[in-house]
């Protein structure tokens, strides 16, 4: 007969495993969470950044264009001309949006959140 000491319940122990499992799967599933926030929110920050940056490079680099056409073609006419410039690549970049801005994001995006396994 066997010593009911020494025998262990097979079911309590699968239970116990499978409570820590599911335990470390939570801790893991809370570690990706916090580094793929990071790596979302820091890469937010530097796209906010190079968009203000880049915004007063292209200001100050506009108004030095303007005067440098003033004497050809006169102020008013220089302003208008690069505000016509900036339509046109307002214009542009509404017609290539998806390929641009959307499509770059979600592939972004879907590299960041999803495992290869994920996509087959």
């Amino acid at each position: 007969m066997q010593d009911p000491n020494n025998t262990t319940n097979p079911y309590k122990e699968l239970f116990s495993e499978t409570k820590k499992y599911v335990e470390l799967q939570k801790k893991l599933f809370k570690l990706e969470s916090v580094e793929k926030a990071g790596i979302l929110f820091s890469a937010l920050i530097f796209l906010i950044l190079a968009i203000v940056l880049c915004a007063g490079l292209g200001f100050y680099l506009m108004f030095t264009i303007a005067y440098l056409l003033e004497p050809a073609i006169g102020l008013m006419w220089s302003f208008l001309l690069i505000s016509g410039f900036y339509l046109l690549l307002i214009f542009i970049l509404f017609i290539f949006r998806k390929a641009l801005i959307i499509n770059p994001i979600i592939r972004f995006l879907s590299k960041l959140f999803l495992n290869e396994n994920d996509i087959s």
